[in-house]
């Protein structure tokens, strides 16, 4: 195989059009898969190489291919390009005819005319990329394949059911599921308590309202007595939490120059010493004075309100 022949199926791999310089082009087609209704046959999609003779100025990727192999500069690439054109030419001259594999073949005939034969894929798929090892497919054994498929077992009994109307039944028997009592109690037993003597009716009713108002009652007893837990002890306006101490001193020290230094303290609350500016009796008081002290844009930025009950 000549050298250049290796670089041209290369190129056209990614390419449909390739010039051999003061020789020809080789030019790319690409053919579409398609369904010969006569020969009752389906071809797959391929390529087919023809030449033109007319297209000889170089268009540079037969020498960038060569320098990029060979590992030379496009001006040597050039010559060696150069030299493998005249084998080619001095080769048709002697013996009038020689092939690029997977390309075609030219042939000098005694007028002097060139002419090139395209590869022959149907002899061998594999050859070419484009048609993914697929070969001619006759449809007249796929429509006795489908025939074969669609013949019924007498075996056994076929129902045909429309798909609307399956959806249906499956539809019915998951309501039906949903809306059906489970239970492991007799039915009498299930429904005895919406079956009551319509003498009782006003007694039922009564219990019903005095286990309502017992019950709001107890609800508001709960709730005076966790307010009144919520207002025992002090409200605290933290200004820093840290779990070292070391830590809390350094912040102690930075607040000397303010105004709240004299009201300063800590606590000591889940694992973290708690630095507090001012301490209040009320959660009220404590929401004023924390509103007032954010407006000067100092400690109390990101300041929060922190009750706090001492154990007794």
């Amino acid at each position: 195989m000549f050298r250049i022949s290796k670089h041209l199926n290369a190129l056209l791999a990614t390419h449909d059009c390739i010039i051999i310089p003061s020789f020809g082009a080789i030019i790319k087609e690409r053919i579409y898969p398609y369904l010969d209704q006569e020969k009752k046959f389906f071809y797959p999609g391929t390529t087919v190489c023809h030449f033109n003779p007319d297209l000889k100025i170089k268009d540079g990727f037969l020498e960038a291919s060569y320098a990029k192999t060979y590992g030379v500069s496009l001006r040597r690439a050039s010559i060696m390009l150069k030299d493998d054109i005249e084998i080619l030419k001095n080769t048709l001259l002697d013996e009038g005819r020689f092939n690029f594999e997977n390309i075609g073949s030219f042939e000098l005939k005694d007028n002097g005319v060139l002419e090139f034969f395209p590869e022959d894929y149907s002899q061998n798929s594999f050859s070419q990329g484009d048609f993914y090892g697929f070969s001619p497919i006759s449809t007249l054994e796929r429509v006795a394949v489908a025939s074969n498929t669609n013949r019924v077992d007498s075996n056994y009994i076929h129902i045909r059911i429309h798909k609307k109307a399956a959806r249906l039944v499956a539809l019915f028997l998951v309501l039906f599921v949903s809306i059906y009592p489970i239970t492991t109690s007799s039915r009498k037993d299930y429904f005895s308590a919406s079956v009551l003597p319509m003498l009782h009716t006003e007694e039922v009713k009564k219990e019903v309202s005095i286990k309502e108002n017992n019950q709001t009652i107890v609800e508001i007893k709960n709730l005076e007595e966790n307010k009144k837990e919520e207002l025992l002890g002090d409200f605290y306006i933290v200004i820093g939490a840290f779990r070292s101490m070391e830590k809390a001193t350094v912040f102690i020290s930075s607040c000397k120059n303010e105004s709240f230094y004299s009201s300063l303290g800590t606590l000591y609350k889940n694992n973290r010493n708690m630095i507090y500016s001012y301490r209040f009796k009320s959660v009220k008081e404590a929401k004023n004075k924390l509103l007032a002290l954010r407006k000067n844009k100092n400690f109390h930025q990101n300041a929060w309100i922190l009750h706090y009950k001492e154990n007794k």
